[in-house]
């Protein structure tokens, strides 16, 4: 059956400060992230029927059944198949996902629901590759792309906050999810991949600010390749570390005057959750394991000039 979300389990580990980053125990929480990508399969109603499930067993309890705190949508909205993805200012028809996100309400922090999740992650949509660059490397890079992108984005969530005004479950409350995903390697393509991330994110975190301020920025990017390839002074690892810094970086610099708690790297809201790609990567080849993402972390943690990062712990495999 085809359905109109895609679940994913995130383990939520608590963030390591030290230097060195270590796993032990259960985690201290689960997010479940939901995808609406098509409108085919669950009706609302079952989707609803699906989180009154989350609230009966595994919200609050304990021990096997661990305890689910948050849910984060990172697409939530249908994209216009015909919009130009470099047309400023952009014209795309892009429809937001209402009928199954005023389903989800109810169990946003002050909804109405059987339960409330601690948290709610808001997305938003990726628009894919131009006819002649790739969304992760190049198109990125791009000014008229990233605009174009940003601006169709801003328009869903304000409809999105505007509607929930209107709705049975005004007063709920619910954070931010940077949707355009990215692979650090990247940087090693292109050493301008990492400087068009860094003003789109800032960018975009702003307009989440104007919309809905003060409220926290997560975003969940990857690693494509296996670390163990590279020694610990290679200078291709080096590069990744040094653009990995001055992403986060320039990120800083560019919001700290429109969100004052960003004026601290300490204080800075953004929580940055790596994803694993042990799920994703499972039947390519690529030997990913626990162990090179416990790499990664340990290589690109002490190059983090934030305060928040966990790792998304991907709990499927692909057939």
């Amino acid at each position: 059956m085809k359905l109109p979300i895609l679940i994913v389990i995130l383990c939520a580990f608590a963030q390591q400060l030290t230097a060195n980053v270590s796993f032990g125990g259960p985690p201290k929480g689960l997010m479940i992230f939901v995808s609406l990508w098509n409108q085919t399969g669950d009706t609302p109603a079952q989707l609803s029927d699906r989180l009154n499930y989350i609230c009966a067993n595994h919200r609050y309890g304990s021990g096997q059944n661990q305890t689910i705190k948050s849910l984060l949508l990172s697409e939530i909205a249908y994209l216009d198949p015909n919009a130009n993805v470099y047309e400023n200012p952009p014209t795309a028809n892009d429809i937001l996902a209402w009928s199954y996100l005023e389903a989800i309400l109810p169990f946003f922090p002050g909804g109405n629901g059987a339960c409330n999740f601690e948290k709610v992650y808001i997305g938003t949509f990726g628009v894919g590759n131009g006819p002649d660059c790739s969304m992760y490397i190049d198109c990125i890079t791009r000014p008229d792309y990233r605009d174009s992108m940003r601006l169709r984005q801003k328009k869903v969530v304000q409809e999105f906050a505007n509607r929930v005004s209107q709705s049975s479950n005004p007063n709920v409350q619910w954070d931010w999810y940077i949707s355009q995903e990215y692979s650090f390697e990247f940087t090693v393509y292109n050493n301008q991949t990492s400087n068009g991330y860094a003003e789109y994110i800032s960018e975009q975190m702003i307009d989440f600010q104007n919309i809905r301020p003060d409220r926290e920025y997560v975003w969940s990017p990857a690693w494509s390749y296996n670390p163990f390839v590279y020694a610990d002074n290679d200078p291709t690892l080096q590069q990744i570390q040094r653009d990995f810094n001055r992403l986060f970086t320039q990120i800083q610099q560019s919001v700290k005057d429109s969100i004052p708690a960003c004026q601290s790297n300490a204080t800075c809201p953004f929580w940055l959750v790596p994803q694993d790609i042990v799920g994703s990567y499972s039947t390519c080849g690529r030997n990913i394991t626990k162990e090179t993402a416990l790499r990664w972390m340990n290589l690109l943690r002490p190059h983090y000039p934030f305060q928040k990062m966990s790792l998304n712990v991907e709990q499927f495999k692909h057939n």
